[in-house]
């Protein structure tokens, strides 16, 4: 199998997850990034969490297979389907994420729930990446965190 290099220009980002990387024609061939649609904005009070969810689908490309067996003996690289992964983007605080990436899903629409908890008040941009093993796109999720409204202040 020969080896491609892909990059992409400012018009597209289609190959942004393997620039400059050698990738196989084959696994690259007819494959698009996965879609994901969702809920943008939410509001919560703390100490609530926020449940964000988003749905991904994929045209199928590239087909699953197993991961190879690397120098040290460990099997690993493969393909199984589109997963999500949940990031912080911006915010004045940490976070943590319930699960942080979704167990991976082959031929159908992924749709993946988080429970996200929060250090601090402010406004937090949260992103769910979708990934088929070769190709990646984003989903931005705006949170907005107000104080808790606890009558109680500690002095």
């Amino acid at each position: 199998m020969s080896l491609v290099t892909y990059s992409a220009d400012a018009a597209s980002d289609r190959f942004l997850m393997v620039l400059g990387r050698p990738i196989a024609d084959a696994i690259i061939a007819g494959d698009m990034a996965p879609v994901i649609t969702g809920r943008t904005t939410q509001t919560i009070t703390l100490p609530a969490t926020a449940t964000l969810a988003v749905t991904a689908t994929d045209d199928g490309l590239p087909k699953p297979r197993p991961g190879e067996r690397g120098s040290d003996g460990q099997i690993g690289g493969g393909v199984q389907g589109v997963r999500i992964r949940w990031v912080l983007y911006r915010g004045p605080g940490k976070v943590q994420f319930d699960p942080e990436v979704s167990p991976p899903v082959y031929g159908n629409p992924l749709t993946s729930e988080t429970k996200v908890s929060f250090s601090v008040p402010g406004n937090y941009r949260i992103r769910a990446i979708a990934s088929d093993g070769a190709l990646f796109s984003t989903y931005d999720l705006d949170v907005t965190v107000n104080p808790s409204t606890s009558a109680e202040k500690k002095r």
